[in-house]
Order: C-alpha cells, then sequence, then structure tokens
C-alpha cells in the first residue's frame, strides 16, 4: 500500500497486527468498563457508518476505508439512511 510510505520507502506507521490492535481494543474496554467486544472489525464498521451518518459521500468512504469497490461504501449509505428515517418517526411533530 503506497499511501503509509514516506519519500524514503519507509513506512510512517508502524505495523501492527490485527491481533495486537484486538489485544489492546480488550484491554481498553476493560479500563473503561465496556462490556461489548471491541474489535478492529467492529472500530472499522462503526467508523464507516459515523462517516456515512455525517456525511454521506460513497467515495470519501471508499477511499478512507479503502474498499475496492464502492458498493461497499453504498452499504454504509443505506444504513445511516435508514437510522435517519427511523429517528425522524419518532419525532413528534405537534
Amino acid at each position: 500500500m503506497l499511501k503509509y510510505y514516506s519519500a524514503g520507502n519507509k513506512y510512517i506507521f508502524p505495523r501492527i497486527s490485527n491481533q495486537y490492535v484486538n489485544r489492546t481494543l480488550k484491554l481498553i474496554a476493560s479500563l473503561a468498563n465496556i462490556r461489548q467486544t471491541l474489535t478492529f472489525h467492529i472500530s472499522r464498521h462503526t467508523f464507516c457508518s459515523r462517516l456515512a451518518e455525517i456525511k454521506p459521500d460513497p467515495y470519501l468512504i471508499k477511499d478512507l476505508a479503502g474498499h475496492a469497490d464502492i458498493r461497499i461504501s453504498m452499504i454504509y449509505i443505506h444504513q445511516s439512511g435508514a437510522v435517519i428515517e427511523n429517528k425522524l418517526k419518532e419525532i413528534q411533530w405537534n
């Protein structure tokens, strides 16, 4: 992935495995008294979902999430649209 290299072909960020991130997230959840399981996969999904709610731009989601296919990014936009629609139904307009 070229975007993670500096001009000298050295990594900008340290290379960290998913297992290491998952262990760290488990520790963070424990310290924060969060009972849900946190994983790297869940964090990616949450990021895309929140981004779709804030700015429903499939190309931005695709680029930031590294999706190969725009259709994957569109799933998050469709889901966020349903969430917004449900929130609007809960409003008492009178």
